[in-house]
């Protein structure tokens, strides 16, 4: 467009022509494969009907049951001075409880927007079926990096890995967190695009008690009334039973948990590490919130061993809490001499430049295949390599040590690729690898001050 200029002012002149720049887009944006979740009435959420969530509160507002079934049995006292009543308390989680609480843990630990896709026990019965309808609805967000499996225990997760196989090979982009069985052995069959952690973890539980219709008096020993079937009722039959056992009740909620398995938790601290850091550093030596306990205890020679066999433990340390500690893929075992998939951010480091930079190159098709269109995709792929390189993803002391981008003739096309319609281009980058053993060597002076 030619601009006639009359007066002095500014003036715009607009290029219509293609301009091609490579922008990143969100690193981690997790699905949960949520196995027999329950609404609030008890009745399964539907099979392969995605939910999206964008945040805590919505969540919430799915009305998920997360109440516990309490049963109480008076032992023996009469609530007299010196002979308070002895009861005993079952906590059992109804069900959804799991789905609930592992999703909960999820945003407490820094998760951001995400897919739930709900699959019930009986569609698992039937693998082949499920797992191509679990692909083909996975597929279907563009913008989906991660999975990983909501399931009440890891025996239930192991049943689901082998289902989403397809999913995690070279260009598929998707990288899945899962949790190791109780020996501490991985369960995925994609050792490259997965990371495995162990052991289980005790999440607390909800900090609301259930009413007090829905705990249910098993038994009495009080020479009360043997009628009796709730708290709600014994508040009218013996009120200083009905105390005590409230006030017991409101105790345990402040420190009850149960045990689940990890890897939507760690899904959450994905969601943190990439905002907070990048995608490049690791999901690792971070205390983990919402958790109480682990299943088993994990001593300096189970961590080396389980971390020898590419599996990613949880340990407390002091002042701290439970921490992560390792960050490798299943792949990373002491065994493999391919060192290159070792550790989770390169793996989804590239999983993101592949992506962005494949997302770019789409608007190049039936550009014509010559030096300007050449040169057009070897810019946007550099000043996107450059800028990874400044914030510190890509190791080098000069840009040129740290990527390179080649294209063009005789460099990466023949002349039989460009008549085919072929343009290549050929990305490197080196990335960082984190410190993983810290090694100091002291020595002690022996000459003296």
């Amino acid at each position: 467009m030619t601009v006639t200029v009359t007066y002095p002012g500014v003036y715009v002149e607009e290029d219509s022509s293609t301009s091609l720049s490579v922008i990143s887009s969100p690193t981690a944006v997790p699905i949960f494969i949520a196995v027999d979740m329950y609404d609030d009435q008890g009745h399964l959420f539907p099979s392969y009907e995605c939910i999206r969530i964008n945040n805590y509160l919505e969540f919430v507002n799915l009305s998920i049951i997360h109440w516990t079934n309490v049963s109480v049995s008076i032992l023996s006292g009469d609530g007299s001075s010196g002979d308070p009543y002895t009861v005993s308390i079952s906590y059992v989680p109804v069900n959804g409880t799991h789905c609930f609480l592992q999703l909960r843990n999820y945003f407490a630990n820094g998760g951001g927007y995400c897919y739930v896709l709900p699959v019930s026990g009986d569609d698992l019965a039937e693998p082949e079926i499920a797992g191509s309808r679990l692909v083909s609805e996975i597929q279907k967000y563009s913008d989906v990096t991660l999975i990983s499996v909501v399931a009440l225990n890891t025996e239930r997760s192991a049943v689901v890995y082998p289902l989403l196989t397809p999913l995690l090979v070279s260009g598929s982009l998707y990288f899945m967190i899962t949790d190791a069985d109780e020996e501490g052995q991985p369960t995925s069959a994609a050792p490259a695009y997965s990371a495995a952690y162990y052991p289980t973890i005790e999440i607390r539980a909800d900090g609301t008690r259930p009413p007090d219709t829905a705990i249910t008096v098993v038994s009495r020993d009080d020479n009360g009334d043997n009628t009796v079937t709730t708290l709600a009722e014994m508040g009218g039959d013996n009120e200083v039973a009905y105390w005590d056992i409230s006030n017991q009740i409101d105790r345990d909620f402040l420190t009850l948990s149960f045990p689940m398995p990890a890897s939507s938790t760690m899904a959450g601290v994905y969601c943190a590490t990439d905002r907070q850091r990048g995608v490049w550093s690791a999901p690792a030596n971070v205390a983990i919130e919402g958790i109480l306990g682990i299943s088993a205890p994990v001593s300096n020679a189970v961590a080396g061993a389980l971390n020898d066999t590419g599996v990613n433990v949880f340990r407390y340390v002091n002042k701290r809490g439970y921490i992560v500690a390792g960050a490798r893929t299943v792949d990373g075992t002491a065994t493999n001499t391919d060192l290159s998939w070792r550790y989770i951010q390169v793996r989804r480091l590239f999983n993101s430049a592949e992506s962005d930079i494949k997302r770019a190159m789409r608007t190049l098709v039936f550009e014509p295949n010559n030096a300007p269109t050449w040169e057009k995709a070897r810019s946007a792929i550099d000043n996107y390599l450059y800028a990874l390189w400044q914030e510190g993803a890509l190791v080098g002391a000069k840009h040129e040590d740290a990527y390179f981008v080649q294209i063009g003739k005789d460099v990466t096309m023949t002349d039989d690729d460009i008549a085919a319609g072929k343009m290549i281009a050929t990305v490197g980058m080196a990335a960082v690898r984190p410190a993983e053993f810290i090694i100091l060597q002291f020595t002690q002076d022996m000459m003296g001050s």
